[in-house]
């Protein structure tokens, strides 16, 4: 690699150290993520149509066919939870889909304000995971501890 290569590669331009400059291959590169994350979103949204579906179908053809369901195994709280997850993975979706039409909007008419909003979404998107991510766990353990607590009680 030349030195005037090594330049180019440079994020910070020399006027202004605050400002980033994208290389053709970080363009590329965002391109590709753009592609895979409008991809991602919108498999997520069809998740979510399907959970919105399963739990219409919980809540009022699965009663109609099994009538014999045990209470403990209620329709209505399998249809809860179908839309419950469908609205909790309804944001990520949203927020990677908004990430991917702003960053290829961006990349287009080289607007540094779009691409910051597209980053903002990018942000959103991964915040809302790891806080579901760090509630899933703190409910595994205390399933896990719950567990452990309900199975000494049985021996004492």
């Amino acid at each position: 690699m030349n030195p005037s290569e090594n330049q180019k590669t440079s994020i910070f331009t020399q006027e202004d150290p605050q400002q980033i400059v994208l290389t053709k291959n970080s363009i590329l590169k965002l391109k590709t993520t753009t592609k895979w994350a409008k991809f991602l979103a919108i498999v997520g949204f069809v998740f979510v149509g399907l959970m919105i579906l399963l739990g219409v179908f919980m809540l009022f053809i699965l009663p109609e066919i099994n009538q014999d369901m045990p209470q403990a195994f209620s329709s209505r709280l399998i249809s809860i939870f179908y839309f419950v997850a469908a609205a909790l993975y309804f944001f990520p979706a949203l927020y990677l889909f908004h990430f991917a039409n702003k960053t290829q909007k961006a990349l287009l008419e080289f607007d540094k304000n779009v691409l910051e909003d597209a980053l903002n979404n990018l942000s959103k998107h991964f915040k809302f995971i790891g806080i579901m991510l760090l509630v899933m766990l703190a409910l595994y353990a205390l399933a896990l501890i719950g567990g452990i607590v309900g199975g000494l009680t049985t021996y004492i």
